[in-house]
């Protein structure tokens, strides 16, 4: 029988199994890639795509909105919670920034290389947002007294 402790760390094992897994699929393989693959494209002026999408917003554009600014910060919500919970030498706001940051620049790296996604600065921000969004979570939330 698993001690409550050890469920517990089975439990967010599993669950950021999952939602690694998901999140890669997002990131590298969904059908919005198959829409930009083979295409090479990049941002690297900050709030750019960011003011385009709020500009945007005339209620037929609503989903563009949702989907680009609040879907790149509810992505990484559960990063900012899990990382934390699972490396525990990244334990504070400054670690789990520069984590977040070097993880999401990777990623837009890697989107580009493989032109399966555009670089874009802004989507580095919003992630870094939602990580930190997360953490914050994971402070004012107790998952685990601590000993």
């Amino acid at each position: 029988m698993f001690k409550k402790k050890n469920s517990f760390n089975t439990f967010i094992y599993i669950v950021s199994s999952l939602y690694f897994t998901i999140l890669f699929y997002l990131l590298f393989f969904s059908q919005y890639r198959q829409r930009v693959q083979g295409t090479l494209d990049y941002n690297l002026v900050p709030f750019r795509s960011i003011s385009r999408d709020v500009d945007a917003i005339d209620g037929i554009h609503i989903g563009l909105l949702t989907n680009n600014l609040f879907g790149n910060i509810l992505a990484f919500v559960p990063f900012g919670l899990l990382v934390p919970l699972i490396w525990r030498k990244i334990n504070n706001w400054k670690h789990l920034f520069l984590f977040s940051i070097l993880t999401t620049l990777s990623v837009e790296i890697l989107q580009l290389l493989f032109k399966v996604g555009v670089f874009d600065i802004d989507d580095m921000i919003l992630n870094v947002i939602g990580s930190m969004i997360g953490f914050l979570f994971l402070k004012v939330v107790p998952f685990q007294k601590k000993h």
